[in-house]
């Protein structure tokens, strides 16, 4: 439970309970005391930069959860706009954060949720947003957004109850949660990621040869287990004709070898090497370094 609005009137016993319709229910008592406010600097609470996964021609939303007393103003950036509080395709909502009706290729990219008490100087969070490809652009103006586009390989395990356990495994070990802002350091660079939704939604991005194998999916609860097994394997890659490798700069089988395609130096003159061996996405462009 939230609460993002004055609290004064809050004070007292707050009971949660918990009921799945099998056995007794469980329920947690929580006692909220009111303090008064106490002179603070505006703040963001989060990482300061992070990246949100989010699906084309979908509804989405990005959150901001500022702080600070006296309670500060909250403005959101895409670029150098500042963004209307309510459009046809989008809305700020009391809490601060943005719901998207549908997300377009122009939606992608970083904005940023500034905060503002007005002594000192504002307070200001990142948050890129990112699409799984692939994709195509259909205007010479939506090209410039293909750089937030992350290929994807998805796996979705199909929904049961009771509520069930589901480690994925690959290859025997299990596959750990990871957060979003390791997804990407640099937009032109891919980086291998690994992410599991609560919905238990295994997805891989920046997929490469060395994710093809065996992943299996377990579940189990109070009256049974099972599981499902899927057989991945990734071939190939698409190399542009402008992707090429300069041999008379680098020894580029080494450079594969060694895992140093997101080096920006690397990546210029081993383009092609590194983008058959999957370290680099067949998107990359060389002219950006």
């Amino acid at each position: 439970m939230d609460r993002n609005h004055d609290c004064s009137g809050s004070h007292g016993t707050y009971v949660c309970v918990a009921d799945n319709g099998i056995g007794e229910p469980v329920q947690r008592e929580a006692q909220l005391d009111i303090a008064d406010p106490v002179q603070s600097n505006a703040y963001i609470l989060g990482e300061t930069n992070s990246s949100t996964i989010v699906e084309l021609n979908r509804p989405a939303t990005i959150r901001c959860l500022p702080g600070g007393y006296p309670k500060p103003h909250i403005t959101w950036w895409k670029g150098r706009n500042m963004m209307p509080l309510k459009t046809s395709r989008f809305e700020v909502r009391s809490d601060h954060s943005i719901d998207f009706i549908s997300i377009a290729l122009s939606d992608l990219g970083p904005y940023i949720c500034q905060a503002y008490s007005g002594e000192g100087r504002p307070v200001s969070k990142y948050v890129t947003l990112l699409a799984p490809g692939p994709v195509h652009a259909d205007s010479p103006e939506d090209e410039q957004y293909l750089q937030y586009v992350v290929n994807a390989t998805s796996l979705q395990p199909t929904p049961n109850y009771p509520p069930r356990q589901t480690p994925p495994v690959e290859t025997q070990e299990p596959i750990g949660k990871q957060t979003l802002s390791q997804i990407y350091t640099n937009a032109n660079l891919q980086l291998n990621f690994i992410s599991i939704t609560e919905a238990n939604t295994l997805t891989i991005y920046g997929v490469t040869t060395d994710d093809s194998g065996s992943y299996r999916c377990s579940a189990q609860n109070r009256f049974t287990s099972a599981f499902h097994e899927e057989q991945i394997n990734v071939e190939g890659a698409y190399v542009p004709t402008n992707c090429v490798d300069n041999v008379f700069f680098a020894n580029c089988k080494l450079i594969v070898k060694a895992k140093y395609c997101t080096h920006q130096y690397y990546a210029k003159f081993c383009c092609k090497s590194c983008t058959l061996a999957g370290q680099l996405q067949s998107n990359f462009d060389t002219n950006l370094l």
